[in-house]
């Protein structure tokens, strides 16, 4: 285990000291300063509180859903590690330990990512935020009620009245940050997974994934939200009735967990059975 520890610090700092982190970092944070910034200019103009429970509803912006993966995509692009070091760390130790290192580095990034998400949210509008759970605020119903102020701003987000009805302030905060970790976790492995088959293969169905979250947004197909995984960001693409043909709650988590298991599986499969072993992984090192 002490292995395997070393292994993910060797990791974290080979990888978070490369200009495309740091680069993917600057990215969403102007992003979020201007996703924020007409909310706050509204905000200051009647003096109203930003409640931390504001947070899910950036996710109905498709270009914040858009820049949030794809900044994630610069972080881990490069999984799993292909250099002289990571050549090193399996010769000396073993190619599942390796593969367990590499699967635990995508874990720690998720967290260490949305850490920075909501520090970003929290930092730029600090003098505005509160973390009241216990109702959604003024700004929030005022959003809500009154759409036109929403165009009057020139404010990205839309307030779903199905959200606010089904879901309360911190019910809402806590299933999206699940649904992140999730996505995310569902993401990376797919990466490692498929750029192990062949390298490169990873970022390509990626790049599919978010091309279908923009693509469903144009054409309006709701059947679309079904395959789109990056799309399950956002709460208001998960059903809240029968009627309006989003994909349920259920149905998301359960696509997501099989998946993940599916991919862990697959990928120890081929760090154990010698054949693949040698054509996958130690070719590639």
């Amino acid at each position: 285990m002490r292995q395997i520890f070393q292994m993910i610090w060797i990791h974290l700092v080979t990888n978070y000291t490369q200009k495309r982190v740091l680069f993917a970092i600057i990215l969403q944070w102007l992003y979020m300063y201007s996703i924020l910034n007409p909310i706050l200019a509204f905000a200051d103009e009647f003096n109203l509180d930003l409640h931390i429970s504001l947070y899910p509803f950036l996710h109905t912006d498709p270009i914040f859903i858009i820049v949030i993966t794809l900044s994630f995509l610069l972080i881990l692009s490069n999984i799993p590690m292909n250099n002289e070091m990571q050549s090193y760390l399996i010769h000396r130790t073993s190619t599942s330990k390796w593969i367990t290192s590499q699967i635990l580095y995508i874990i720690f990034s998720i967290f260490i990512y949305i850490i920075n998400i909501m520090l970003s949210y929290i930092i730029i509008s600090l003098s505005y935020i509160t973390f009241h759970s216990n109702d959604w605020g003024k700004l929030i119903g005022s959003l809500n009620y009154y759409p036109d102020i929403i165009n009057q701003y020139e404010i990205a987000i839309n307030i779903p009245s199905t959200l606010v009805v089904n879901y309360t302030p911190l019910q809402l905060f806590i299933m999206t940050v699940i649904m992140m970790i999730l996505i995310f976790f569902f993401s990376g492995l797919m990466l490692m997974l498929f750029n192990i088959i062949r390298p490169g293969l990873g970022l390509v169905l990626y790049s599919v994934f978010i091309f279908l979250c923009l693509a469903i947004r144009h054409f309006n197909k709701f059947y679309g939200f079904y395959i789109s995984v990056f799309s399950w960001i956002s709460l208001s693409n998960i059903s809240t009735s029968q009627l309006d043909g989003y994909p349920t709650l259920s149905f998301a988590i359960t696509i997501l967990v099989v998946g993940i298991i599916i991919m862990i599986t697959a990928i120890y499969y081929i760090a154990y059975n010698d054949k693949l072993r040698r054509k996958l992984i130690l070719w590639n090192n």
